[in-house]
């Protein structure tokens, strides 16, 4: 049990109430493992923590509440302290008392806590199985907060399925391990997690014998010489698989790839053993769906006679298989799989690894059409059109398209007149003015979404890979690492992960690593020829169009740690906003040419006002707008009196930009300021189509319905 003196902050944020149980259960096991707790403010997730946390604890003195402003005395429990007023400095107040965090749900107002926590070195412990920040921080992280916990806890972390009062326990216990690891004289913590490669072998009594031992010992020995990528890969192998060991072998490894080898059979499966070591076959479509409930999978390799066809079954739910299309020599298998492994221990990406395997078999055994086939192209799904109305038929609209029964939108893009909607269900749907509505298969991991430079659909996914939407489907592109900021290039598209590279992707070849920094890239900018990577900590650095340039790492100033980049009219500048500033930078240079004044609301969004000299709009977290001149002074926007708080913006092409608010009403902010109404209420997300047609482009909700309408009144 930690000393009373261990304090505790809980950030975070829970808009739809559905982490209220899980709250009040982190708040009573703080309570009862004899923490105690720093709070403030009545936020959705830290109300129901500081209440259940008083009346378990019964000690007053063990709960402090910091009061910023005075109305919050109304709701202050425990030891009431004031702090300073200013937004900024009373999150940094919150955190400096704290020995620790938990990180529940969030958005960007946790983010920035977050942001401070980590300036502080305050140790954090995500809960990514409720979502939003904490599961980002979860990844972006990398090991730093996962290195001390056991298999265990990080499991039940991300398990979703868990009780409320299982996954409060488990939250509870990491910051135990977490606490205790940070003591004088704790062990050392390892370096980061190996990707975990499971291997599956099976050779019943009632087959012909295979040389499976030597095909595990070429493996181990390829990825143990792999002296540059040392401790990169662990290989854990089953030696006698059985049928009914499969789910479980799965569930406590949670492999990155499962590797079979062993006999395929002439029907479309594998042959794995029974309780007496004899055959028993598992479809490839039973194996499709065991695969699909293992989040972290990533490809796998069946390396058995005939498996092609249980390869392509496969493949619609993993983002990579290797099969074989014919039979296969024992001695081929193991010079195939031993190339394989090690050009991917080398660094290689899967394709180039998967043409070393097939160039070895050329090579040593003159195999003219080596049977390996690789299939990349993991989701082949039917196109679903919009459900029929009444009657029987499809309705194809003139103006609005209905969307079928989904989760919230959050994501609106346009390229051309087709227009793109994402949940956060991660559901995807693609449609356009008089056409049908067609749903993607939903990819629930999707960390990033953006337009690639020729105007595609590309998501970016917490599962480590990026998908292209091509022919209403899927096109996966493996990557070594979660995905989490995507932007367009003249080229293809620029990616950043978790690992802290930078890479671009075209569209006829694997990624390729441009630049590496020291955290995760949590959002990339591409202002004319330059490229500028945000990481983590709030930290930005701009990369030259040449490869001989040099990078030039930004000194915010009084902007601190940034959480956002905006692009500007000019293509020399960019900006970026603090938790509540904004700054305009020189791309050429990297100096801060100009730095607004706090907005004590704090920084939710900022977009260039399109047509205004030199113009920006802050949207604060209260939902105010704010005018930012060249210099970025501020001025004041008020809509009209019967306007709820904004909660989004976007630019319109020479017209001003779009303010939505949190009732659904729709405002257009022209270049003299003049602000009018567009609709009355429902909309969700807006924007603006590119020319030719320039039309706005509105996601509604009318009552249970979602519709995506599109409205001449915005064209040019």
């Amino acid at each position: 049990m930690p000393a009373a003196a261990t304090t505790i902050v809980v950030l975070g944020s829970d808009p739809r109430g559905k982490l209220h149980a899980l709250c009040a259960a982190v708040g009573r096991q703080l309570a009862l493992s004899g923490y105690s707790l720093v709070t403030g403010g009545t936020s959705s997730v830290r109300a129901p923590v500081a209440e259940a946390f008083a009346a378990e604890a019964r000690d007053t003195q063990r709960l402090t509440f910091l009061v910023r402003d005075p109305k919050d005395h109304r709701c202050a429990i425990g030891v009431v302290e004031r702090v300073h007023p200013d937004r900024r400095e009373a999150r940094r107040a919150l955190v400096g008392r704290a020995s620790a965090g938990l990180v529940i749900g969030g958005g960007q107002g946790t983010r920035k806590e977050a942001t401070l926590a980590l300036e502080q070195d305050l140790p954090l412990v995500p809960v990514p199985a409720t979502g939003g920040l904490a599961r980002e921080l979860a990844l972006t992280l990398g090991g730093d907060w996962s290195r001390d916990l056991p298999p265990h806890l990080l499991h039940q972390l991300r398990d979703s399925h868990l009780s409320p009062d299982a996954l409060a326990r488990a939250a509870v216990e990491a910051l135990d391990c977490v606490l205790a690891a940070r003591k004088p004289g704790a062990r050392p913590a390892p370096g980061p997690a190996p990707t975990r490669i499971l291997l599956l072998a099976s050779n019943p009594t009632d087959t012909a014998r295979l040389r499976l031992a030597e095909e595990r010992r070429e493996i181990e020995r390829i990825l143990q010489d792999s002296r540059r990528y040392a401790g990169r890969f662990q290989l854990i192998t089953a030696p006698t698989t059985r049928a009914a060991d499969l789910q479980k072998l799965l569930r406590e490894h949670e492999p990155h790839v499962v590797h079979f080898c062993g006999h395929g059979g002439d029907r479309g499966e594998i042959v794995l053993e029974d309780a007496e070591g004899q055959s028993q076959p598992v479809s490839a479509q039973v194996l499709a769906d065991l695969f699909a409930d293992q989040p972290a999978l990533q490809g796998v390799l069946l390396n058995a006679c005939l498996s092609a066809e249980q390869a392509e079954v496969i493949a619609r739910r993993v983002p990579w298989v290797i099969g074989m299309e014919t039979a296969i020599a024992d001695s081929h298998a193991v010079a195939f799989a031993a190339e394989f492994y090690g050009a991917l221990g080398g660094g290689s990406p899967v394709a180039t690894a998967f043409k070393a395997g097939k160039r070895q078999l050329q090579l040593e055994f003159e195999l003219e059409d080596p049977p390996p086939r690789l299939i990349q192209s993991s989701a082949r799904p039917e196109i679903q059109a919009k459900e029929p109305e009444a009657g029987g038929r499809v309705r194809t609209p003139t103006a609005s398209n209905g969307l079928p029964r989904a989760g919230r939108p959050e994501h609106l893009l346009t390229s051309g007149a087709t227009v793109y909607v994402g949940t956060d269900a991660g559901e995807w749907f693609v449609t356009a003015r008089h056409s049908p509505v067609h749903a993607l298969q939903p990819l629930p991991t999707v960390s990033c979404a953006a337009l690639d430079g020729a105007g595609a659909l590309a998501l970016g996914s917490f599962s480590g890979m990026v998908a292209r939407a091509a022919a209403h489907r899927w096109d996966f592109v493996p990557c070594e690492a979660p995905v989490l900021s995507l932007a367009a290039v003249p080229d293809g598209l620029a990616v950043g992960d978790s690992a802290g590279r930078v890479l671009t992707l075209s569209t006829s070849s694997a990624p390729s690593v441009v630049r590496e920094l020291p955290s995760a890239v949590t959002q990339l900018l591409a202002p004319g020829a330059a490229l500028v990577a945000l990481c983590a900590g709030g930290r930005a650095t701009v990369f030259p169009q040449s490869a001989a340039g040099q990078p030039v790492a930004i000194d915010p100033g009084e902007v601190g740690a940034a959480f956002l980049l905006f692009p500007t009219e000019d293509e020399g500048r960019f900006g970026l906003a603090g938790a509540t500033r904004a700054a305009l930078v020189d791309v050429a240079t990297g100096q801060v040419v100009a730095t607004s004044p706090p907005m004590e609301d704090g920084i939710r969004a900022v977009v260039p006002l399109i047509g205004h000299p030199e113009g920006y709009v802050a949207l604060t977290d209260e939902g105010e707008l704010f005018l930012m001149d060249a210099r970025l002074s501020l001025t004041r926007l008020r809509l009209p009196r019967h306007a709820s708080p904004a909660v989004g913006l976007s630019p319109l092409r020479q017209r001003g930009l779009l303010v939505w608010t949190r009732t659904g009403q729709l405002f257009r902010i022209d270049r003299s300021r003049a602000i009018s109404p567009v609709a009355e209420e429902g909309v969700l997300l807006a924007a603006q189509a590119p020319a030719p047609s320039g039309r706005l482009v509105m996601v509604r909700l009318q009552g249970n319905r979602t519709t995506v309408e599109w409205d001449s009144g915005a064209g040019d």
